[in-house]
């Protein structure tokens, strides 16, 4: 009952950074090309088919290259959180891509629960807004008798460290055309007017 409460007090806080940042967003924020670290803290909650679900909380830091024209993004990650539920504490790294605010990454996963270590594997989707990070992963831990498979739903909430960006350079007005003063052939220019004398 306790993660579904901190779920329901978390859902509200995304919604409201998130309408904030589009607020934002409209007054015209500029993103640049470059690399970057995010840099931030994990919050969710672990969904077990054998054991409790449970409240996960962590850390994770990515290094990606963002194409501001394009809106591409990829790199790699690396996190590490602890289940409250199954009572594990997992890491896992690898690569990541996405497209404006919908990304993907996989990769290996280690778990360690009642003093023994598992190796494993993940993949995550992710919807981003800029600092706050909606994501669903699943995962596999090899070698566990009461389980095997388990989900992951939660939010990241980080910070983008500028490490290499391009400068970014406001756009002109645009140009407008110049007026054609080349004759046409097929009604000539006026001569100009003489004066008397």
């Amino acid at each position: 009952m306790r993660t579904k409460h901190l779920l329901v007090v978390a859902f509200f806080l995304v919604t409201a950074l998130g309408w904030s940042a589009k607020a934002h967003a409209d007054m015209g924020p500029h993103i640049s090309s470059g690399w970057y670290l995010p840099v931030g803290l994990n919050l969710g909650a672990s969904l077990h088919p054998k054991v409790h679900h449970g409240f996960l909380v962590g850390g994770e830091v990515s290094f990606v290259h963002l194409g501001a024209k394009k809106l591409i993004w990829a790199g790699g990650y690396v996190d590490a959180l602890h289940d409250l539920g199954a009572k594990a504490t997992r890491f896992s790294f690898g690569p990541e891509f996405g497209w404006s605010i919908v990304g993907i990454d996989a990769g290996y996963m280690g778990d360690v629960r009642d003093g023994e270590y598992h190796h494993g594997m993940t993949i995550r989707a992710m919807l981003t807004l800029g600092i706050v990070t909606l994501y669903g992963r699943w995962g596999h831990v090899f070698g566990l008798e009461r389980e095997s498979d388990f989900g992951e739903i939660g939010f990241l909430f980080k910070a983008p460290i500028p490490l290499k960006v391009d400068p970014y350079t406001r756009p002109g007005p645009p140009e407008l055309p110049s007026p054609d003063t080349t004759p046409d052939p097929g009604h000539p220019a006026p001569e100009p007017a003489r004066g008397d004398g």
